[in-house]
């Protein structure tokens, strides 16, 4: 059985990356079923809540007030991409992807914070697309950078 309330960081629980409110209940199942026997994205979850950790304190610190962000949708089982018509191909059924917002401050001074983060080294870098709600973050353990 996976404890969903498990501890990743400081501020993020397991359910964060494994659980959203677009999952019916098979999809909650493949995914406990890949965090439970895929070693490589249980790892690729871990580095990703400490990526977003390290936003969260550097934004908090930044902004000087305690700046939550929230995951939107985080893993994505394959099963679940293709009944939303996409390839299947996409890094968060790796678990190295996160959508994220923050009710504390715009979706312009995440996406700038997390940009910063990444210059700066303490950030893996990866795929960053700013969008209209949220903020696409992904990581490469080859550094590679894209962007929109």
């Amino acid at each position: 059985m996976i404890n969903l309330n498990e501890n990743l960081t400081e501020n993020f629980k397991l359910k964060e990356f494994i659980r959203n409110r677009w999952f019916n209940k098979k999809d909650e199942e493949i995914a406990d079923k890949l965090y439970k026997e895929n070693q490589t994205i249980r790892h690729n979850i871990k580095v990703l809540a400490i990526q977003l950790q390290n936003l969260r304190d550097y934004c908090s610190k930044k902004y000087n007030k305690d700046v939550s962000i929230s995951i939107n949708i985080a893993l994505r089982p394959i099963p679940y991409e293709i009944r939303k018509g996409r390839s299947g191909n996409s890094r968060h059924t790796e678990g190295l992807a996160a959508d994220i917002r923050s009710s504390d401050i715009s979706i312009s001074e995440l996406h700038k914070s997390l940009l910063e983060l990444i210059k700066s080294g303490s950030m893996l870098d990866g795929g960053v697309g700013k969008y209209n709600t949220f903020v696409h973050y992904d990581f490469s353990m080859e550094n590679k950078a894209r962007r929109w």
